[in-house]
């Protein structure tokens, strides 16, 4: 392979190759180089021969290895984010599935695989933030989930008991299979927990989750917080009662935080009706 040569290098070669040319031309040549030393002319070398010299270039970019860097370089990156302890841990309680844990609006994602994966061994899980524009009919069907009735005050006006939606997660429920990823099912999972991110953590509410699988089935559940308990930190889902006598084996899941007020009287306070 050619080195590749600075410009400060390549000078220095090209000076050299003149002067050895004028060395050789008054060595090899006496009788020319003794008349000019005779006639002592200042002209001796005022139009010196030009010297073509070949530097080599230096090889042009592979634009396909540039491809294959830079995807290495993303794929990294993104090995580097989905195992970040933060990602999939949940009240200091690891997650037992390996996995790709890239949702970060959540504070974090903890699997318990079933007791049928071995410890989880062959279980793989990849989390994901959604949202509308990433998961419209899902998060239309958690919308619809999240409405929490009606109050009617004293005098005869209807009130929807707000339900406000927190962080979205996708999750893929994956399973290694002959050194490959593969799908798997939610029939895999015993247990998901995920954190309750700090910004949607507040006292007076209940704090739920809302679960759409693909085909539209949708499941609620809440976790109620006594005054004594202090403000819920985490969600527990678990899997089994939702999943265990379906026929269908889901290979993903779109899991909503939803909360609403902890107390009705908390909810009529807020309308001015007391």
């Amino acid at each position: 392979m050619a080195k590749k040569f600075s410009s400060h290098y390549k000078t220095i070669l090209i000076v050299a190759a003149l002067a050895l040319i004028m060395v050789l031309d008054v060595f090899l040549a006496p009788t020319k180089a003794s008349a000019a030393r005779a006639s002592n002319s200042p002209n001796r070398y005022k139009n010196p021969t030009v010297v073509q010299v070949d530097i080599p270039e230096p090889p042009a970019p592979d634009p396909q290895a540039g491809a294959k860097k830079y995807a290495e370089e993303q794929q990294e990156a993104i090995y580097q984010e989905g195992t970040k302890a933060e990602n999939q841990t949940v009240d200091g309680a690891k997650t037992g599935a390996n996995g790709l844990y890239l949702a970060n609006k959540v504070k974090g994602v903890a699997v318990t695989p079933g007791t049928q994966n071995e410890g989880g061994a062959a279980l793989f899980v990849e989390t994901l933030d959604t949202d509308a524009k990433k998961s419209s009919a899902a998060m239309a069907s958690i919308k619809a989930a999240a409405y929490d009735g009606i109050y009617t005050d004293i005098n005869g006006t209807n009130h929807d008991i707000p339900a406000e939606v927190g962080p979205v997660v996708d999750v893929y429920f994956k399973k290694t299979e002959n050194g490959k990823i593969v799908d798997g099912t939610a029939n895999d999972v015993d247990n998901i927990k995920i954190g309750i991110p700090d910004n949607f953590r507040a006292p007076g509410y209940r704090y739920g989750y809302i679960i759409v699988f693909p085909g539209g089935k949708t499941v609620k559940g809440s976790t109620w917080a006594d005054a004594d308990a202090g403000i819920p930190t985490s969600v527990d889902i678990n899997m089994v009662h939702h999943t265990w006598n379906d026929p269908v084996d889901y290979s993903q899941a779109t899991i909503a935080i939803y909360r609403t007020k902890n107390d009705i009287t908390d909810f009529v306070n807020s309308l001015g009706n007391n």
